[in-house]
């Protein structure tokens, strides 16, 4: 199998679009259909952050050799808009996607994490530029995608695994982690997590 075909194949068995991967690795999606169409390869920076979203190595992306990791990707729809919030005891506010992932794993230890997406090398080049000739806050991007992106997402830790579950209007998506996380904060793929102190 070659790249094009690797990158369709692992990018369905993540359940992402082509949309969807593209927002991942912070690209166009028109770049993801031409590196599928073969008619355009990713460069190394790309290739590393797909291979860290897929849980893959960069050889097994790039040939198919090395460990094929990649972790079980685990979907439970939902219409979230239609549950009752769930208020942890001791917060004040519940929420709707906090019912969502309870349901979904309701023996699990859940934290709710904070996502920070990390900028690549050209949208870090625009932060600082913009930050120096315009005096803007830097953080734009980051800014940008909270706003765009209202998905929300938790640190599931069942007995024997660690799972990034993210709650989107019709379902709750986990993806297992490859190792246990072991402070609060973690990086996976091109995102940056860190969950709160006390689980829901």
């Amino acid at each position: 199998m070659a790249l094009p075909q690797r990158i369709k194949e692992l990018r369905t068995r993540n359940g992402l679009s082509q949309a969807a991967l593209a927002d991942r690795l912070h690209v166009s999606r028109q770049a993801v259909t031409k590196w599928e169409a073969g008619r355009g390869i990713p460069d190394v920076d790309n290739l590393r952050a797909m291979a860290a979203l897929f849980g893959v190595s960069v050889d097994h992306l790039l040939d198919g050799t090395g460990d094929d990791a990649t972790p079980a990707v685990l979907r439970h729809p939902v219409d979230v808009a239609s549950l009752e919030p769930y208020k942890p005891a001791g917060r004040p506010l519940g929420a709707k996607s906090h019912r969502a992932v309870r349901e979904a794993f309701p023996d699990a230890v859940i934290y709710p994490l904070a996502r920070m997406r990390s900028n690549n090398r050209v949208q870090e080049l625009l932060e600082w530029g913009l930050m120096l000739a315009f005096d803007t806050p830097y953080g734009l991007f980051g800014l940008s995608d909270s706003l765009s992106n209202r998905d929300a997402h938790y640190l599931v830790q069942e007995k024997n695994r660690h799972v990034l579950a993210r709650v989107t209007p019709k379902a709750v998506e986990g993806k297992e982690l490859p190792e246990p996380v072991a402070g609060r904060t973690f990086t996976f793929g091109a995102d940056r997590f860190r969950r709160t102190s006390h689980p829901l």
